[in-house]
């Protein structure tokens, strides 16, 4: 669930000076760079214009700003603590004015719905007793033309649903060489005991 939550301010963002410049995408600016009160609020403004966010009102805007800052300082520390020039980089993307609590409310699933799925899982393999013996080192799905392009739930609870459809793409693309893309949407409708954007489970995505 932290793997999960620290993921969600990943995007590879990266150099400039403290001006901020109209037609300057965030990911080319340096945030490290951005530390007062006035930069921060300059920055954050660029950013609702590169992700076209609108609040209601003053205070929603205040308490984003207050959110985007919190979560500025983490990409900072982050990125200043890097232990390789190789490791991972943090940046701005269309998360950043929300709260962790508030990404994982709704786009995470309930740990324990998580575990069910597991236990499922665990049971079927050990019914079945699969085997690897002869496993490659690594081996990357990404680069053998089964995965689809990322896709993104927008507003709803619907991370079950596309992480179902993104393992049913692959394994049809690897048994027949065809890859397609799969309606979570259908999913989100169909599946008995789901609750739509609320809600949902692997397994039954599956059945």
């Amino acid at each position: 669930m932290a793997f999960l939550v620290f993921v969600l301010f990943a995007l590879l963002g990266l150099s400039s000076g403290s001006a901020i410049s109209s037609d300057r995408s965030i990911l080319d600016l340096d945030l490290a760079k951005y530390t007062t009160q006035e930069q921060v609020s300059s920055l954050f403004q660029l950013w609702k214009k590169e992700h076209g966010r609108l609040y209601r009102n003053n205070e929603e805007e205040a308490r984003r700003l207050q959110i985007f800052k919190n979560n500025l300082n983490y990409i900072r520390d982050m990125n200043a603590n890097r232990k390789s020039p190789h490791s991972h980089r943090l940046g701005l993307n269309k998360f950043a004015d929300i709260s962790p609590e508030e990404f994982s409310n709704k786009y995470l699933q309930d740990p324990k719905d998580v575990s069910q799925s597991i236990n499922m899982v665990n049971k079927k393999m050990k019914e079945e007793h699969h085997s690897c013996d002869h496993a490659p080192e690594s081996w990357d799905w990404s680069k053998k033309g089964v995965i689809t392009e990322v896709k993104y739930q927008g507003h709803c609870g619907s991370g079950w649903a596309f992480s179902a459809t993104r393992a049913i793409e692959a394994i049809h693309a690897i048994t027949t060489g065809n890859l397609v893309s799969l309606s979570e949407q259908e999913l989100v409708d169909c599946v008995d005991g789901s609750k739509g954007c609320y809600n949902g489970w692997h397994f039954q995505s599956f059945q």
